[in-house]
């Protein structure tokens, strides 16, 4: 996809894809998510594009990891 044709819609319809499982973990999304985005922001400031079209709120948090508790001796 040409740098100039990706949109919000775009982006948008890629991350839904990412959630319906496609075999990666949710932190695999939010990584993609933030790489993407990191590609975008770059491409702005070397004024290939005007804005970035990656914009989805709580997109690039990753999710809280399960706190494991040590194995007692009971």
């Amino acid at each position: 996809m040409r740098l100039r044709d990706i949109t919000k819609g775009a982006v948008r319809r890629w991350y839904e894809d990412t959630l319906e499982g496609n075999g990666d973990t949710p932190r695999a999304n939010s990584k993609a998510y933030g790489l993407l985005r990191a590609i975008m922001n770059s491409a702005v400031d070397e004024d290939l594009i005007e804005a970035s079209p990656v914009h989805i709120r709580g997109a690039g948090n990753q999710p809280k990891r399960r706190r494991l508790e040590p194995a007692s001796i009971e």
